[in-house]
């Protein structure tokens, strides 16, 4: 089965700490590139990193960190444009400091089947 459509999706993708450290993110990347996603992405951590960044002493870092990449791509999009997380902490951080949902690339996909 083919990839559904993604010519009209444009989206901030954060690979997740799991994806730069085991899985990689290559088979994602190219999914959504045969699946005509337009695609900004995100590098490094969200600075979140599961309850790490709401630990006490942690959350200054923790912002530092999402302003690494995380915050200012959210920022540069344009409206309409989709947040791609698969990690659980990566669309929390957004949504808490950018009010900004996100989705995991499966929903995204299931949504177009």
């Amino acid at each position: 089965m083919d990839a559904p459509s993604l010519e009209d999706v444009t989206a901030v993708v954060q690979p997740h700490c799991h994806q730069y450290s085991v899985l990689g993110f290559d088979a994602d990347r190219e999914l959504l590139a045969t699946a005509g996603a337009k695609v900004t992405e995100a590098s490094g951590c969200c600075g979140l990193a599961g309850n790490w960044g709401t630990e006490r002493g942690h959350y200054d870092l923790s912002v530092k960190v999402a302003e690494n990449s995380l915050l200012p791509k959210l920022r540069e999009a344009e409206h309409g444009t989709v947040y791609i997380a698969d990690g659980v902490s990566c669309r929390t951080q957004a949504d808490d400091l950018a009010d900004v949902q996100g989705r995991h690339l499966a929903q995204l996909l299931a949504e177009r089947l």
